[in-house]
């Protein structure tokens, strides 16, 4: 038994002894509500996750599943103060950042995660940044390689799912103040207990508020997040919980903005940018987004299980932005262009399954089977304009100068307000069976198949075929595509050389984006992935820490490219993605924690009849990736004591293009943190410093599309923790 549950056995004991507990066979529901919740969730000991439920939506320990999955756990998030899942995802291997980072996307496995793609507990979002304030989370996973078979329309690479906290029956508040360069200060609070005195109700409640410029001119943020959960246990063959986030963000538009001359970024000022300062004052981007998510459990018998997730989005933004994108290829820009949406653009996301899991035996052969199905729509809908300014002066990139042109975009704001310039929607149907058979002490085999039905739709005011209404006009979407249809396998075979070893090789595939209509009109083929992975697993030092190694080889078919004679998209695209990737996590000694990961991958395009770049390296992934962070905790268990922490993340030279032209340098970044925990008043306090970038190496952290953006430079942030 771990020490979560544990511990929340005896605070319900605790509260029973003072007369104010639930009743015992409360006392025991909870309890068992606990282990239910740690087997789904994740069994954290220091820097480790014995297991994750994303991989196969059941309760399989990882030593045991057939395909490549790594956390990042609270502790962890918490000793790098770690805000953002693009941060997060740099301790796991076979992750990088995107070449284009205005919404949460990723390069996982060498290809991007898609739209704005993030999941949270297990249900997919869309276009979203910043999907879940880290005040909320519990641990990020990752899961590589094809997963459609489960999850639907997935790129091929794999997806990140944010696991939030839920709530708990030991009551416990925590506040933190946390502040930093830049003129960076944040205040969080989360607090969780029980809601009733018969225990069958727990609450959680968190919020945060994060202020600060950027070492980027013109460029601030002032976000604000809340979030309440209640959970409902009436017995023990039924819990549900309901989760509310509603966010209220204000920040700068616009990401990379450093051009490139010849074949790397410019060597301008680590504060140049082309955004304009009137883009904070007059035109920031703002968003309101409020999520509501349903998940209910309720067990039919001592073998079988249904389970219900559901969640609904609904974000209203107003992008706006005014910066410039003409480079010259030496040293100005030489036109200025504007975007406006205005406070209606209206997104929204409706996700939803029903799974039905349980074991039965055969014979010898145990099995684990889960039959599902679910569906998801997101729509989009975007009004206002977006075009060049007339009149503009060239902005020197070595010295540049910024002319106001507030009168001239709002000029434009107000005749365009009626616009509408895009209009899209989605949707995707999927059902699914897989089943985990034992066969004996040692095999572990693993069979799954999912047929989907995904339908898109859009229109925008160029049109479908190259007319232009721009810009007064209204997009209207006439008719949708014909429906996208799919099966998606999956297989894998694991062998367990002993209880803490395994070894085992899988192949799946995976159904991805629509890639829309062609010359005559006719619907081309959806993006597929096709994966074979061999890897070895062991879990080490009586479960304290984790080890493991993957090789993989993964083909993207169906890549869309544009005919150079009609300019319409044809499917005859192709990328290939190989590598070998290295994790490590865990308790290695009683006093040290690490996290650590390695990759290699040789990421290139295989088809491309239209430009030639066959053999070319695929853009923003580098060859090889490493990161280490380890941690000293001089009293680890006790509440008084020093912990010090260091990391190191290694990058390899990025291509910037599909034909090679430009690169990214390769580069190094060591980081460090010092923390003291005590006791004052009789309430638990710690205080934590982190510097990142400790040499200030200059550095790109991302870049694509003729831009670079730089990493952050030398920078100390402090924390005060104080517990309830």
């Amino acid at each position: 038994m771990n020490q979560k549950i544990a511990s929340l056995r005896l605070g319900a004991l605790a509260l029973a002894a003072a007369g104010i507990g639930p009743s015992a066979r409360a006392q025991a529901e909870s309890a068992a509500q606990a282990q239910r919740v740690e087997i789904t969730g994740s069994a954290s000991r220091s820097y480790v996750v014995n297991a994750s439920a994303s991989a196969t939506k059941g309760d399989t320990p990882l030593i045991e599943t057939p395909m490549a999955v790594q956390a990042v756990p609270r502790e962890v998030l918490d000793d790098r103060q770690i805000r953002t899942s693009l941060d997060a995802i740099k301790n796991v291997s076979g992750v990088q950042s995107p070449i284009y980072q205005f919404y949460d996307q990723f390069l996982i496995r060498g290809f991007d995660s898609g739209y704005g793609t993030t999941f949270r507990n297990g249900l997919q979002l869309h276009g979203i940044a910043d999907a879940v304030n880290f005040t909320f989370v519990d641990r990020v996973e990752v899961v590589k390689g094809p997963t459609s078979m489960l999850y639907g329309r997935v790129e091929p690479g794999g997806f990140v799912n944010i696991v939030t906290k839920k709530p708990q029956a030991q009551p416990l508040t925590t506040g933190e103040v946390q502040g930093g360069r830049w003129g960076a200060w944040r205040v969080s609070i989360d607090s969780t207990g029980a809601a009733s005195t018969d225990g069958q109700w727990l609450y959680r409640v968190a919020a945060d508020v994060d202020r600060a410029d950027s070492w980027v001119q013109n460029t601030h943020r002032d976000n604000k997040a809340l979030a309440a959960s209640l959970a409902w246990q009436p017995n023990a063959d039924l819990d549900a919980r309901l989760d509310l986030e509603h966010y209220d963000r204000k920040t700068t538009w616009l990401d990379a903005t450093v051009p490139i001359v010849g074949d790397r970024p410019a060597p301008v000022s680590r504060s140049f940018t082309t955004i304009f300062p009137q883009s904070w004052t007059d035109h920031p981007y703002t968003v309101r987004r409020t999520l509501l998510a349903l998940e209910w459990n309720l067990r039919l018998n001592e073998h079988w299980k249904l389970t219900q997730r559901l969640h609904g989005v609904y974000s209203n933004e107003n992008q706006q932005g005014v910066y410039a994108d003409a480079f010259d290829g030496v040293d100005s820009f030489t036109s200025v262009r504007f975007t406006h949406t205005g406070p209606d653009w209206v997104r929204h996301t409706l996700a939803t399954n029903l799974d039905l899991a349980g074991e039965f035996t055969t014979g010898e052969v145990r099995h684990r089977l889960l039959v599902g199905v679910d569906g998801s729509k997101f729509t989009d809908d975007t009004p206002g304009s977006t075009g060049p300014l007339t009149g503009t002066a060239p902005i020197n990139i070595f010295n540049p100068t910024y002319p106001d042109y507030s009168a001239q975009l709002a000029a434009l704001t107000a005749s365009d307000a009626g616009n509408v310039i895009w209009r899209d929607w989605s949707t995707d149907a999927g059902v699914y069976v897989q089943d985990q058979l034992t066969l004996g002490p040692k095999w572990e085999l693993l069979l799954g198949g999912r047929y989907d039905r995904a339908v898109d739709a859009y229109a925008d005011t160029y049109g479908s075929r190259g007319e232009s209404c721009y810009p007064h006009c209204t997009a209207t979407i006439t008719s949708p595509y014909p429906a996208d249809k799919a099966f998606s396998p999956r297989a894998g075979l694991l062998y367990k050389l002993d209880e803490g070893t395994s070894v085992y090789g899988s192949y799946s595939q995976s159904f991805g984006s629509s890639n829309g209509r062609d010359n005559f009109g006719n619907p081309l083929e959806a993006e597929k992935g096709t994966q074979y992975e061999l890897g070895a697993k062991a879990s080490l030092l009586d479960g304290q820490a984790q080890a493991s190694a993957t090789l993989f080889n993964l083909t993207k078919t169906n890549i869309t490219q544009y005919d150079p004679v009609d300019f319409f998209p044809h499917v005859v695209g192709e990328a290939r993605s190989r590598g070998l990737e290295l994790d490590l996590a865990g308790q290695v000694t009683r006093r040290v924690s690490v996290i650590g990961s390695y990759t290699w991958d040789r990421a290139v395009i295989t088809k491309d009849p239209y430009n030639g770049t066959e053999g070319k390296r695929f853009p923003g992934v580098a060859t090889h990736v490493a990161s280490l962070w380890a941690k000293v905790d001089s009293a680890p268990g006790r509440r008084e004591g020093w912990a010090f922490g260091a990391g190191l993340y290694l990058s390899s030279q990025r291509q910037g293009d599909d034909a090679n032209t430009w690169q990214l340098p390769g580069y190094g970044r060591v980081d460090a943190m010092a923390s003291y925990r005590t006791q004052l008043g009789g309430r638990r306090v710690a205080a934590q410093l982190n510097l990142n970038n400790v040499f200030d190496k200059v550095y790109f952290d991302r870049g694509g599309y003729g831009m670079a953006a730089y990493g952050a430079p030398r920078h100390l942030t402090g924390s005060f923790k104080v517990e309830f």
